[in-house]
Parts: C-alpha cells; sequence; structure tokens
C-alpha cells in the first residue's frame, strides 16, 4: 500500500510504533519548561494569587424550585404561582444579599 492510500488511522499508528511522535512531544515539553524558566529570569512577575470562591449556598436551588411553582401554577392554579412567586422574590433577595456580603468581606480583606 503506498503512502497516498494510507489512511490518517494507519499513519498514526505507524508513527507511534517508530516512536516518532512521541519525541517531538517530549521535545516541546522541554521547550515549553525552558521559556517559563526565561521568564522568570527575565523580571516578569509571579502570578496573582487566586481569587476565593464564595461559599457554597442553597440560593439557587431555591430559585429553580420558586421558578418551577410559578410556571407550574400557570397550568393548574394562581396559588401555586403565588407561592412560588413568594419563593422566587425570596430566593433572589437572599442570593443577592450573600452575595454583597461576600464582596464585602473580601474587599475588607484586601483593602484594610
Amino acid at each position: 500500500m503506498n503512502e497516498q492510500n494510507k489512511n490518517p488511522i494507519d499513519n498514526y499508528r505507524d508513527n507511534d510504533a517508530a516512536g516518532n511522535d512521541r519525541g517531538r512531544a517530549n521535545s516541546e515539553n522541554q521547550k515549553n519548561a525552558a521559556k517559563a524558566e526565561n521568564r522568570a529570569e527575565d523580571g516578569w512577575l509571579p502570578p496573582m494569587p487566586r481569587e476565593e470562591l464564595p461559599e457554597p449556598t442553597f440560593w439557587p436551588i431555591t430559585l429553580a424550585l420558586g421558578l418551577t411553582l410559578l410556571l407550574w401554577g400557570i397550568v393548574t392554579s394562581i396559588y401555586i404561582s403565588m407561592v412560588g412567586f413568594i419563593i422566587v422574590v425570596l430566593a433572589v433577595r437572599g442570593w443577592v444579599h450573600d452575595i454583597r456580603r461576600d464582596h464585602q468581606k473580601q474587599s475588607v480583606e484586601k483593602y484594610g
């Protein structure tokens, strides 16, 4: 079978068996590591510390429940919609309150 008629999978298998691709990938990794070392020597700053993630909260699932009841009430009863609406309002209010509190806490920690 000549080279033009080989499918790409056969070419990959032939190169892998010969070890051709592995050597190239290894040399690329070595080049990337050398570049990182050079950047540190050239006066680049170290990476910034990661920001903290907000604390886990139950407000998203509460909002989902409220929206479900709100939409289910459209089909069944206005009373279910009213309960869903109340839950949606409370969930949005609670979630926003948590976000603002976390933001204030991070601001105080960051700026003193």
